[in-house]
């Protein structure tokens, strides 16, 4: 049976808690981000990746990598990023860089370094990036609600972390792998224009 925890019922410690314990056993979680609910694990557990994938209905597109740090950001990026957007970071805005680490079939790589105490807590204890994607049905909207969110994901998820202060806004998505850049998809961060 899926368990429910509410962001603003229990303590964090709590939460990351009852997270860590469901990804050690390769068990599907969904956690609030910085943007909307999403699922979450370590970008190299093949496993979790395949149920993600399952309980999503997706294909082999490819998934953000989240960070907690600037250096983390760094050390996995192979693009240099501008100092001048370091400043607005932590922030729901993900970038298009070339990898430096983790293989990938064009060599590009989502990653972002997110404005959430929980997701780069969690991201920290397991110490590598950790892939993220929005909880939804691929090419369905994101759920306007928890209880659609929780009824389209109970029987597919061991834990589901709710905060309903939520809305489903996704991450603004620049390519930064050459100037001009590019927006891929407009979301929660205006991106000046001086970087356009």
């Amino acid at each position: 049976m899926t368990k429910i925890m509410h962001v603003n019922e229990h303590t964090q410690n709590e939460i990351i808690s009852n997270v860590m314990s469901e990804l050690d056993k390769n068990e599907l979680v969904i956690i609030p981000t910085d943007t909307v609910h999403g699922f979450f694990c370590a970008y190299d557990n093949q496993i979790l990746e395949k149920k993600i994938r399952d309980a999503k209905i997706r294909d082999e597109k490819p998934f953000i990598h989240l960070v907690n740090s600037i250096d983390m950001l760094k050390q996995y990026s192979a693009t240099e990023i501008p100092r001048a957007i370091f400043g607005i970071l932590p922030a729901p805005l993900t970038f298009i860089v070339n990898s430096k680490i983790i293989k990938t079939e064009n060599s590009s790589i989502a990653l972002r370094y997110p404005e959430n105490t929980l997701l780069n807590k969690l991201t920290g204890l397991i110490n590598k990036p950790c892939i993220s994607t929005s909880a939804n049905l691929s090419g369905e909207p994101i759920p306007d609600n928890p209880e659609n969110l929780i009824k389209i994901f109970e029987e597919k998820c061991s834990l589901i972390v709710i905060d309903k202060t939520l809305g489903n806004t996704p991450s603004t998505i620049l390519d930064i792998r050459q100037e001009p850049y590019k927006i891929l998809r407009h979301g929660a961060v205006i991106i000046p224009e001086q970087y356009l």
